[in-house]
């Protein structure tokens, strides 16, 4: 029963999805790969039809009328997908969109070329193909077709060969944010937004820290006399959460700039009961998903910026901090990886490394264009290599 609700809740989960991007694809593959996984189990496949047969019943009267009729014809045609007998069950289909990228990229994957494959999507974008259609058509398929290849042909050992395909996809796909997104990007943003906003994307910029993080953060979480942040814990759901893995618990400095403008924010602060430096009127911590589509997403539109999330920064972030030659151990203790704190200790003082970094960051994103253009012409070259 509870493995029921649990494949319950990701079929619902892919669907909203699904929904919100108005692609029913998206959902029709999510239900051809829970064929494929289901066949390798020798598992039939009417089990899976007969759950969305249910779902369709559920939803047509639960959701409201307005969400029913797209919701409704993409579980149908999930269906109509499931039911029809193929002989070619590849995800790669040559007459797709793509397709030719696709089965290069797939094939860069498969040899575990990690520079063909970055290569390979950094020049889909600068060739103006969208995002949408790079994680949609490329990914998203080679990402499926990538499972079924480790099923069918090593099923005993399916789980290792996907964890090594996805740390190469994972650089592919940061090669794709960084070649979206430039230096100037972010300073728009930050100039653009006004009020707590200014200062929620000025923390993300410099310090890279998690959506969930930054929303959890207390303004006693602020040292300002030292200029550091202390990341103790998150928000998950709309739940606060300790921070207990060594990954995560961690201290780092900031610059000056941000310094100075956290402390203009807080005179303005208003108090609440959990002492939280970003909350709502009711005094719980704002949900980074919600900012994202109320807020950021509207003033990405007016500045003319492709859409992204708010992991944009973090991408960003680490993309700097290699650019100006961060020390790793620096790079994987602020942005909260197991490695940092392997090297550094679960807590440790602020080292000078460290402090360097961060005014360094500071410099770039908080600097004026006169300042830039006058005093530091490393950093204009620095822009144009992000750029």
């Amino acid at each position: 029963m509870a493995r029921c609700l649990e494949d319950a809740r990701y079929h619902l989960k892919y669907l909203s999805e699904a929904v919100g991007q108005g692609e029913p694809a998206l959902f029709v593959h999510y239900a051809t790969w829970g064929k494929t996984m289901l066949r390798a189990r020798r598992i039939p496949v009417e089990d899976l039809v007969a759950n969305f047969e249910i779902m369709l019943h559920v939803l047509g009267k639960e959701l409201p009328a307005s969400m029913q009729v797209p919701a409704l014809e993409y579980v149908k045609a999930a269906i109509r997908d499931l039911t029809v007998a193929s002989d070619n069950p590849s995800f790669l289909d040559p007459d797709q969109p793509f397709a030719q990228l696709a089965n290069q990229y797939l094939n860069a994957l498969l040899r575990y070329e990690r520079h063909s494959a970055s290569a390979l999507i950094l020049r889909a974008g600068e060739n103006k193909t969208s995002i949408k259609d790079i994680y949609c058509q490329v990914f998203e398929r080679c990402q499926y077709e990538i499972g079924r290849l480790a099923i069918e042909r090593c099923q005993h050992c399916s789980g290792a060969l996907l964890h090594g395909f996805d740390a190469i996809h994972h650089v592919a796909a940061l090669s794709l944010h960084f070649s979206c997104g430039s230096l100037d990007d972010t300073k728009r943003i930050i100039g653009s937004a006004s009020g707590p906003h200014r200062t929620f994307y000025s923390i993300l910029a410099e310090t890279g820290i998690r959506g969930g993080e930054i929303c959890a953060l207390r303004v006693a979480d602020l040292d300002l006399e030292n200029a550091v942040i202390q990341v103790r814990q998150n928000v998950w759901r709309g739940k606060i959460q300790t921070v207990k893995s060594r990954k995560g618990n961690r201290r780092f400095p900031i610059s000056a700039e941000l310094l100075e403008h956290l402390r203009g924010y807080l005179e303005s602060w208003r108090p609440n009961s959990l002492g939280l430096l970003f909350a709502t009127g009711n005094g719980t911590p704002w949900d980074h998903s919600l900012v994202r589509k109320r807020k950021f997403h509207p003033l990405l539109k007016k500045l003319g910026i492709p859409q992204c999330g708010f992991h944009a920064f973090r991408h960003g972030n680490a993309t700097l901090l290699d650019q100006i030659g961060a020390p790793m151990a620096v790079r994987l203790n602020r942005l909260g990886h197991a490695e940092a704190q392997t090297t550094m200790g679960y807590t440790h003082a602020v080292t000078a490394d460290e402090r360097r970094v961060a005014n360094e960051v500071g410099r770039i994103l908080h600097g004026t264009a006169r300042n830039e253009q006058e005093e530091r012409p490393a950093e204009n070259a620095l822009t144009l290599m992000i750029q």
